[in-house]
């Protein structure tokens, strides 16, 4: 397809999502929630979207891009730049658009970026040519260092001390979780059996690790000290248990069930005590996240690939649609 034809592409989708309320202004800055909204087409269906939860009102911030395969997204801590990957490189972009920039324009693959407690750094994986694993870099793309070799590594995540980086790599065959200090040194394992372990979220006070195993039969949440010992088993249902967000004061842990046939939100204390089920839904009802102040709980829910975003109070109450197309929002990401 030539620029033209791109150009008449880009707005015809432009427009039409304007019309079904996307890709509006943002009036508000309460709140905020960066989303993927896929387009399911490849090459120029992807954009970056923020949204605020009590309107539809949304801004475009990765309409300059000439490739859209956009990926796992991270806010800075400050909330004024998002970094993502795209096209197999990470990208970051102001959060009023301004200020794109390609930060590894690499021939790897570049993919999960993850922005440092502090804001000076940014982890990511990456494979490349027989250099694949963990790396990190200063958040303007200098001093790239591979910090650990490994043939996948997927998706870190700083401590909120910003001593740790937990991730999980790919070992004899079974992915594991993995710990690393923020300088690159002192990697230990922390997970080490046939099953599938993936970490989600740390606690807020840095001590402890959530994560999903399979190792007893299917996927059920478990928790675990920073170190890896003291492996607590937290669900014990039938059907998977998993995306597991922990409330930002450490008390509650939010997750996604199939135990009663459908895939709803459910809550529960952090020791797993008092699972509760928010969401009775015939759409599928995944990935939640809580909001930084505790209060109310963002998921992603649709009849398959095309999901929208909505929000709820933590108790459940008040589950609002925030966007309403034929697209996949997705990754779903509150402003800090």
């Amino acid at each position: 397809m030539d620029i033209i034809m791109k150009k008449v592409a880009f707005l015809t989708i432009l427009f039409s999502l304007i019309a079904c309320r996307i890709f509006q202004p943002l009036t508000s800055t309460e709140g905020v929630i960066a989303v993927v909204a896929d387009g399911h087409g490849g090459a120029e269906s992807d954009y970056i979207v923020l949204v605020t939860p009590n309107k539809f009102d949304a801004i475009n911030l990765t309409a300059n891009l000439t490739t859209f395969t956009i990926g796992q997204l991270t806010w800075s801590p400050d909330g004024t730049w998002i970094a993502f990957e795209n096209d197999f490189d990470i990208y970051k972009v102001k959060s009023d658009g301004t200020n794109l920039t390609n930060l590894t324009n690499s021939e790897a693959v570049d993919m999960n970026p993850a922005w440092s407690p502090d804001g000076t750094r940014i982890a990511f994986s990456s494979y490349a040519n027989n250099q694949d694993g963990l790396y990190v870099m200063n958040a303007d793309g200098s001093s790239v260092a591979l910090v650990f070799s490994a043939n996948s590594v997927y998706y870190p995540i700083w401590s909120p001390n910003g001593n740790k980086i937990a991730f999980n790599a790919k070992i004899d065959g079974n992915w594991e979780i993995v710990v690393i200090d923020g300088d690159g040194t002192n990697a230990q394992r922390l997970t080490n059996n046939s099953a599938d372990d993936l970490v989600y979220d740390w606690s807020s006070d840095s001590r402890q690790l959530i994560f999903t195993s399979d190792r007893d039969g299917d996927e059920e949440i478990y928790v675990m000290n920073a170190d890896g010992i003291n492996q607590i088993r937290l669900t014990y249902a039938t059907g998977a248990d998993d995306y597991p967000d922990w409330e930002p004061n450490g008390n509650r842990i939010v997750f996604r069930s199939e135990r009663d046939g459908n895939s709803n939100i459910y809550v529960m204390n952090s020791d797993g005590t008092n699972q509760t089920k928010l969401t009775v839904s015939t759409n599928l009802d995944t990935r939640p996240k809580w909001s930084p102040d505790g209060t109310r709980i963002a998921y992603e829910s649709g009849p398959g690939i095309d999901s929208d975003i909505y929000v709820m109070n933590n108790d459940g109450t008040g589950q609002t649609r925030l966007t309403n197309s034929t697209w996949d929002e997705r990754d779903i990401q509150w402003r800090p």
